[in-house]
């Protein structure tokens, strides 16, 4: 999906929940859990079957949330009344001929709308994972939810904390596993969100992409819960 402009709400729940990595559609996903269900707490890959069952769920969650939210936008951008969405739709098709239902599979927003939406919804580090370059200080729809002005919004934290912050809700909050994970999982998993955000630091005078190796040690620390 990394050259897709516009998703589809089932395209778009897989990238928002990282399953897009490995599935192409939540039936996949859902056959694959179906084949591969493991119901011993002590099997070695029981955590991850449930790790996996959990972004699946909320990916159906967050499909049908976003089909709610296309159909606001179409209503107020096609025929000009409801409340509307920041989603921006790209483009749309119908599933009769008299241009009243909506087709799911044919509907796609733009993904620097979804990126604001998402951001609306969760932070900003998940709505750069959609969309890059996303900018929370240029949302043009006036239905931002969110105050740009406000001092202590998560946007507005240094770079680096707001990456631990994620860290701590992808690893102890998203992902519920209940263990402590090793710290080379999330020191690993910080390195390679650091270059997908463009952060940088200096090693011996040199600009390196990503946070250095004590940053790393440091975030890993601070953000597992007590």
């Amino acid at each position: 999906m990394k050259w897709k402009t516009a998703l589809t709400a089932e395209e778009a729940a897989l990238l928002i929940t990282g399953l897009s990595k490995y599935y192409s559609s939540l039936a996949q996903v859902k056959d694959d859990l179906a084949s591969n269900e493991v119901t011993n707490p002590y099997d070695e890959y029981y955590v991850d079957y449930l790790n996996q069952k959990a972004n699946f769920d909320e990916a159906v969650s967050l499909k049908e949330a976003l089909w709610d939210e296309i159909r606001h936008a179409w209503r107020k951008q096609e025929l000009g009344e409801g409340r509307g969405s920041i989603l921006a739709l790209d483009s749309w098709l119908y599933n009769d001929e008299c241009c009243e239902s909506l087709c799911k599979k044919s509907c796609k927003v733009t993904k620097e709308s979804l990126a604001a939406w998402v951001y609306e919804m969760d932070g900003l580090y998940r709505a750069r994972r959609i969309y890059l370059h996303f900018d929370p200080h240029n949302i043009s729809n006036t239905k931002s939810l969110k105050n740009p002005t406000n001092e202590f919004s998560y946007d507005n934290y240094p770079v680096k904390l707001q990456l631990a912050i994620s860290a701590h809700k992808y690893f102890w909050e998203e992902e519920n596993a209940g263990d402590q994970r090793a710290n080379s999982d999330v020191e690993a998993w910080l390195h390679k969100e650091a270059i997908s955000l463009k952060i940088k630091h200096k090693d011996d005078g040199k600009p390196m992409s990503g946070i250095s190796n004590k940053v790393k040690e440091v975030i890993t620390q601070i953000i597992k819960p007590d």
